[in-house]
């Protein structure tokens, strides 16, 4: 039986939007008339900054366990968090060959950036870039993850700096015991990637060993009719090595060390631009957690290091050759860091969650730039360090059995400090700027209260209001950057972020056949840190120098107002024991309310924010063991860049996954990202070149444990 309407996806008047809808349509008529309607088990999800933390039913929360990953029809971690609504990183690219200072992670499209207004944690320890605030998904491979927990919005809470849009904590495997974990991975483009996870028990300890490998021929990242000479495909490879031990030191207390290594090349699209990175990390967790209501606690540090390298270049106007731009050829950083976290009962009413953190981070940029078509003029040298330390105490008071408030309070110490731009001559070998700039330190308040109200047993009611903030990272305060034409200037004046929010909730479930839960979302924030176009090329523009035709100078800069507003739903259903489906919509109005240096940008919709997000999945097992998995992604149109003059079209994306489980501890699977093949825009430059995402990928391979 076919029931997918062709000529609609083959008719070129058919508009993106109506053909995501149609394919939504269709699919649920379908297995509608196949399906009676059963009872669906609700499930409750949380997003801890502890493991067992109380009072979290006041926020916005979506868990991926690790059936649903491993069943998912793509292969990297950003990837398949985008069926989460709101999920997004700063340009629509995939991890598997965007430039990693654009992966930072937006929730509910609060003010986009490369570095991103989200924490993502693993295991507790921070995960964001300690230079630029970015993420390197391919240090978390999908065969290292348990599961993942999205808390949305939010503000501080518990975490402080950088959990503004919320928070995204990926858990690894914790079973004890002998176990082997082996997957293998071949696809189209090139594509190859192995994960083996080994682990020894010896009584009390538990000794762990992770491999990972990931390489690809990539594909074209910019639009077919605009490519020359020197387009070629943008690749990537990754190696990650990862070991450890877990020792059981009582009934309660558990201590975990862990050391990796990754490391990672990427080509951008042409022979003269790539990028790599090298890093190390090292952590240690001592914990002590109990069943009964007696104090459990969780101590931890962490050391992690980067090395970073890019390089950027200048095309001429056909595209047939080009000449080196920009070499940032060593960008170090290192971040220490530290918490202590404490779950106390107090009477019955009464649960205590306390504790404090701190981190350091320093980094450099190293750099040469103006080519003069044999080498470069000019090397750049700028940099800095950070400390931030919080503390926070969160009560959550039990009322009745059916109301919960949960009330937080958090103090923040900021500072900035060992600032410095210097820029040699390289032909005179001469210093001709060697500017240090003044230490920057605050004191920052932030509180959360929210409620959570069991109407009966088919309403839910929640309502939270928070406030947060952010420190500009080092990237954002010393690193310049250039893609393509347009040059973007940092800006070591940077305020920090500040937010202010709410959010009002409903769920709803009708005996247990379906779960739909509504949010409505209000968020403000103030000294947005945004890249603001000054001026178009050619010519010399301050502070960006020669801008070259067709091009645009930026600077970061704190924007005084911005507002984003939306609505967010979420539904599953069950049809019958085979057919299980879920929906996600996300609606947000994100605009610019106040720019006093450039009051034009009033009322401009913050860039590489859609209004509208939409997924669709059907899970479908057609017979005992085998699983089918058909999702659905629809974005809506979004600007590039601040004054809104590059528009970024709608799209849909069809994906597709089927897994076979062959025996208890083997399966083999076929995922296709990208079905029918669309082309969609992920990216514009001044000069009218546009880059694309990902074509058809097919991937297969099988999994064993043992």
């Amino acid at each position: 039986m076919h029931f997918w309407p062709k000529h609609l996806f083959q008719n070129a008047n058919t508009s993106i939007a109506t053909r995501g809808i149609l394919v939504v349509f269709v699919t649920l008529l379908h297995y509608y008339a196949l399906a009676q309607i059963e009872e669906l088990p609700h499930l409750t999800v949380t997003a801890r900054r502890y493991p067992d933390e109380p009072g979290t039913g006041a926020t916005s929360h979506r868990i991926l366990q690790r059936t649903d990953i491993e069943s998912s029809p793509q292969r990297r971690l950003d990837d398949v968090l985008r069926s989460v609504p709101g999920f997004s990183l700063f340009r629509r690219s995939s991890s598997r060959v965007a430039h990693p200072t654009t992966q930072g992670v937006s929730l509910r499209n609060i003010g986009p950036n490369g570095a991103g207004r989200s924490l993502v944690l693993r295991d507790g320890i921070p995960q964001n870039d300690p230079f630029g605030g970015w993420i390197y998904w391919n240090r978390l491979p999908l065969g290292i993850v348990e599961t993942v927990e999205v808390q949305r919005g939010g503000g501080a809470g518990a975490w402080g700096n950088a959990a503004l849009g919320g928070t995204i904590q990926v858990f690894s495997p914790q079973a004890s015991g002998n176990n082997l974990f082996l997957e293998a991975i071949g696809g189209n483009h090139g594509a190859a990637e192995a994960t083996i996870n080994v682990q020894r028990s010896f009584e009390e300890v538990d000794v762990f060993f992770t491999a990972h490998t990931f390489t690809t021929d990539g594909y074209p990242v910019l639009r077919e009719d605009q490519r020359g000479l020197i387009d070629e495909n943008a690749f990537s490879e990754t190696e990650l090595f990862e070991g450890g031990l877990r020792w059981r030191m009582d009934s309660k207390k558990t201590l975990t060390l862990r050391a990796s290594y990754f490391d990672e090349d990427r080509g951008n699209g042409t022979p003269l631009t790539g990028n790599g990175t090298d890093g190390y990390n090292t952590n240690a967790s001592l914990s002590h957690f109990t069943d009964s209501g007696e104090a459990s606690w969780l101590l931890q540090f962490y050391y992690q290091q980067r090395d970073f390298n890019s390089t950027f270049s200048s095309a001429d106007e056909d595209r047939g050759s080009e000449q080196p731009a920009l070499d940032q050829f060593d960008v170090p950083a290192e971040a220490w860091g530290g918490s202590f976290t404490m779950n106390i009962a107090s009477g019955k009413h009464h649960r205590f969650l306390l504790g404090a953190d701190a981190r350091r981070v320093e980094g450099a940029t190293h750099e040469q730039f103006f080519f003069n078509g044999e080498s470069f003029n000019f090397q750049r040298k700028a940099g800095g360090s950070q400390m931030l330390i919080g503390f926070f105490v969160k009560d959550t008071w039990s009322i009745s059995k059916s109301l919960n408030l949960n009330m937080s309070a958090r103090g923040d110490y900021w500072r900035s400090f060992d600032g410095f731009r210097q820029r040699l001559d390289l032909a005179a070998n001469e210093m001709i700027r060697d500017d240090r700039f003044t230490r920057r330190e605050e004191w920052v308040g932030n509180v959360r209260l929210g409620l959570d109200y069991d109407v009966n047993e088919q309403f839910r009611l929640r309502g939270l209001f928070y406030t947060g903030f952010r420190a500009p990272t080092l990237n954002e305060l010393y690193r310049p950057f250039r893609v393509r034409s347009d040059i973007t200037e940092s800006n070591q004046e940077l305020d920090p972020e500040r937010l202010h929010g709410g959010e009002i909730g409903v769920g709803w479930s009708p005996g247990e056949v379906i779960d739909l839960n509504l949010t409505y979302f209000r968020n403000t924030l103030d000294e947005a840190i945004a890249n603001v176009t000054l001026a178009q090329g050619p010519g010399n523009i301050a502070p960006c120098g020669f801008v070259p035709n067709g091009g645009s100078c930026r600077q970061r800069r704190n924007l005084e107002g911005t507002l984003v507003e939306g609505l967010e739903v979420e539904a599953g259903l069950e049809f019958g024991d085979r057919f299980q489906i879920s929906l996600s919509y996300l609606y947000s109005d994100a605009r610019i309310t106040d720019s006093q240096d450039q009051p034009e940008l009033e009322d401009k919709r913050l860039a590489q924010t859609p209004a509208h997000e939409f997924a669709f999945s059907l899970n479908w097992e057609p017979l005992p063991n085998w699983l089918q998995v058909w999702q659905v992604r629809y974005t809506s149109s979004q600007y590039e860049n601040d004054i809104n003059s590059l528009k970024l079209a709608d799209y849909v994306i069809v994906d597709w996954s089927t897994v076979i489980k062959l025996r208890e501890n083997l399966e083999i699977f076929l995922g296709i990202e990208n079905l029918l093949n669309d082309n969609f825009e992920t990216g514009k430059a001044s000069n009218g070149l546009i880059s694309i995402g990902h074509p058809r990928l097919i991937n297969g391979g099988f999994r064993f444990r043992y």
